[in-house]
């Protein structure tokens, strides 16, 4: 009996050690970034989870991070399941051996000084859902290798030195729900395959090199709420399939090389709030269809862009101009009857007046103007005379 109780607290605290060593082992590379000793136990730490004396949740914040990196030994911690680090000043690259960790879901890493590129490794973690490189500094192309990740939610690279183009194996994410890659210097096509995932809802691209026509095939995404491809060199006409976009909210295609005429299919966005056409070279006018929708609407900095009320101006204006020329020449027709009726009239009181009057005799030499001066005036003095007369008889 005594051998046998010996032997099990020998079993137990040999286990107990075993357990103690294991905790110690993977709390070696965050002990570095707390800046602990190498003995020191981090699941003590309230941004360090652990089950079973393993690190399984890792959320860390530090102010000040000056000369700290991520450290290798990262990829040791095979229970790890959430990795949130965001360090002020963070110094260094991302490490390659977090490739290993295939239990990882979620990785964040944000801050500072960084270096380096998006290791091709990040696409062997097959249970990855959501993925946050950004404002970190990464420099090189993004790794064709993502693709891989067919658990992926949510992509972030935004504001970083990425360059090269965007691989076309991300539409192979069928999960994706969201895609930021703004603010890089990325260059090249927009993917036609990005039209494959159905499940998106937010795709943002802007601030980069982009050049080329818009896919027509993002007129697929139809759970797309968010479409943002400003500020690149995109060219040629917005295609008509972005009407098929029943779900979008936001839409932004300005500050590109963009032309012809805004495709009255947008105005079957029924969910539409902001759509930003600015500084492009698009034509011809804005659509009824558009103008219906109750959104904010911008679009300046087109110099060939109308719209369709600068159009019913003109057509207001033609109208008012013949109505003009219509009721002058009624009133220039009305005023000339009127002149032609009143010259009628004098032309026949002229001939009656003739006609009245004693004609001209040869023979005397005398006019009738002077006849009938002559006989107005020996009338006068008839009824002078004759007046005369009676006053004195009856005096």
């Amino acid at each position: 009996m005594n051998i046998s109780f010996i032997l099990i607290n020998i079993i137990i605290i040999l286990k107990l050690i075993y357990a103690q060593s294991d905790t110690i082992e993977d709390c070696i590379p965050i002990n570095k970034i707390l800046r602990k000793e190498p003995s020191y136990n981090c699941c003590l730490n309230n941004g360090v989870i652990c089950s079973n004396n393993r690190i399984i949740k890792i959320y860390l914040y530090i102010s000040d991070g000056a000369n700290i990196e991520l450290p290798s030994e990262l990829g040791n911690l095979s229970n790890l399941e959430y990795l949130y680090v965001k360090i002020d000043n963070l110094n260094g690259s991302i490490p390659a051996e977090l490739g290993n960790l295939s239990k990882l879901k979620f990785i964040y890493i944000d801050g500072g000084n960084m270096s380096g590129s998006i290791p091709n490794e990040l696409g062997n973690i097959s249970d990855l859902e959501e993925l946050y490189l950004s404002r970190i500094n990464l420099k090189g192309s993004i790794p064709s290798s993502l693709g891989k990740l067919s658990k992926l939610k949510i992509i972030k690279l935004h504001n970083n030195g990425l360059s090269g183009s965007i691989p076309p194996e991300l539409g192979n994410l069928s999960n994706l729900e969201e895609i930021n890659i703004n603010g890089n210097k990325l260059s090249g096509f927009i993917p036609s395959e990005l039209g494959k995932l159905s499940n998106l809802k937010i795709l943002e691209l802007a601030e980069n090199k982009l050049s080329g026509s818009i896919p027509s095939e993002l007129g697929n995404l139809s759970n797309l709420k968010i479409l943002n491809l400003s500020q690149n060199k995109l060219s040629d006409s917005i295609p008509p399939e972005l009407g098929k976009l029943s779900n979008i909210e936001t839409l932004d295609l300005s500050t590109n090389d963009l032309t012809g005429s805004i495709p009255h299919e947008l105005g079957n966005l029924s969910r539409l709030k902001t759509l930003t056409l600015s500084n492009n070279n698009l034509s011809g006018s804005i659509p009824k269809e558009v103008k219906k929708l109750n959104i904010k609407l911008y679009t300046s900095n087109n110099p060939l862009l109308g719209s369709d009320s600068s159009n019913d101006s003109t057509i207001i204006i033609i109208i008012v101009i013949i109505a003009c020329v219509l009721g002058l020449s009624i009133l220039f027709a009305f005023v000339y009857s009127k002149t032609k009726k009143n010259v009628g009239v004098d032309n026949r009181n002229t001939s009656y007046a003739s006609s009245s009057a004693p004609r001209n005799n040869p023979s005397l030499g005398v006019n009738n103007a002077t006849r009938l001066g002559i006989s107005n005036m020996t009338v006068s003095t008839n009824r002078s005379t004759v007046s005369n007369i009676t006053t004195s008889t009856f005096k």
